[in-house]
């Protein structure tokens, strides 16, 4: 178990490092926030909404195939520096956005398959993996962007050392299925607990459009208010990503001791609360600033992996369909978000990031309503594994 969910981190960890490249990239560039927001947006949307197709051949016995091909699909936005074209950008950001699409439900399948009776510590350990590569990608990149004066396809040689590791190693295997498919196949599994997984889902919509439009436009918005370089090139996105990474494993024990809905419920409000702390108040000092974001940033990346092990906990013998139901299904909405954000930049004259935002984190009210209707699940709480 230890020696697969290192190597699902490793990769979980280097395809959301790449994730993370494009927004920091478009500051770089002083690409058009409407123009980048819209790119991302509509890439994300059409990657994300086949994200249930990558699912269900995860789990008729292709999971290792769909993961490998994800990372290097992913990879393609290491070539960005090499184009100078809105379709050029476009076409590059979408490979991202499928290498991230097939990647996740594959993985998360290998994740949740890792222990029954645990499987919100498990997901939010395998999580962590990937909060700490988006965490790190902006800082990174930009290092390695001056270093190596834009030739960074060069990166291209780590990509291919973690997928040639991951191909030897010996993942607990699916048997292949050679059964039929068809539509009512695909979402057979939703029809357990539909309620509750239709309010998952939206909830997962809410929190998606509110963490990737903050995401996106963090680099300007931290330049508008004035806060240190180095949280604007990349410091920033680090703090926002670390303070969700620190938290995933305490709130995977939480999540099975208490319960999801619990838990959940006093993220979503901390999550708010810190939000609206960093953009009320004074950013006087880096050190304010970074904290603020690690806060927001400690409870906002938690919504995602709980709601994901909620829904597992729930339909178990289909992880990575619910995986992708859940995560792709719900992020390729959630994309329209960037798009809304980036546009509402062009409202206002002053501030423009900052009143987006503010606008944008109304979905975590929504967010908190959503899941305050979802009925406690009926087993009992789980007690926690030594």
């Amino acid at each position: 178990m230890g020696i697969t969910l290192f190597f699902l981190l490793l990769g979980h960890l280097l395809v959301d490092f790449f994730v993370g490249i494009w927004p920091i990239y478009k500051t770089i560039q002083g690409i058009d926030l409407a123009l980048a927001a819209t790119i991302s947006g509509i890439a994300g949307f059409l990657a994300e909404s086949v994200q249930v197709v990558f699912g269900f051949f995860s789990d008729r016995g292709y999971r290792k195939q769909v993961m490998v091909a994800g990372i290097i699909m992913a990879s393609a936005i290491l070539f960005a520096p090499q184009v100078n074209s809105s379709i050029g950008y476009f076409l590059i950001v979408l490979l991202l956005m499928l290498g991230s699409s097939a990647f996740h439900p594959a993985a998360s399948g290998f994740a949740s398959s890792l222990s029954k009776k645990h499987k919100a510590k498990t997901i939010l350990c395998f999580a962590a993996g990937g909060a700490i590569g988006l965490g790190f990608s902006a800082l990174i990149f930009t290092k390695v962007f001056t270093l190596l004066q834009g030739q960074v396809w060069l990166l291209l040689i780590a990509v291919m050392v973690v997928v040639g590791m991951i191909l030897r190693h010996p993942f607990t295997r699916v048997p292949p299925s050679r059964a039929g498919m068809s539509l009512s196949m695909f979402f057979a599994p939703f029809q357990k607990e539909r309620k509750a997984l239709l309010l998952l889902y939206f909830s997962q919509i809410a929190n998606q459009g509110i963490l990737l439009s903050v995401i996106f436009l963090l680099p300007d918005l931290l330049r508008e208010q004035g806060c240190h370089s180095w949280l604007c090139m990349g410091g920033g996105q680090l703090c926002l990503i670390l303070g969700g990474a620190l938290t995933m494993v305490p709130a995977g024990y939480c999540s099975d001791h208490f319960g999801p809905k619990s838990v959940m419920l006093v993220v979503i409000v901390m999550a708010f609360l810190f939000l609206y702390a960093f953009l009320i108040l004074p950013h006087t000092s880096l050190l304010s600033s970074g904290l603020l974001l690690l806060g927001f940033g400690a409870f906002v990346g938690l919504i995602n992996p709980l709601i994901v092990a909620w829904g597992n906990r729930i339909v178990p013998e289909s992880p990575s369909v619910v995986s992708a139901i859940l995560m792709g299904s719900a992020w390729c909405f959630a994309h329209i978000a960037t798009i809304a954000t980036g546009f509402l930049t062009r409202l206002f004259t002053s501030n423009a990031c900052l009143i987006s935002i503010s606008i944008m984190g109304l979905l975590l009210l929504a967010n908190f309503f959503l899941i305050a209707m979802i009925p406690r699940p009926k087993e009992a709480s789980l007690a926690i594994e030594i």
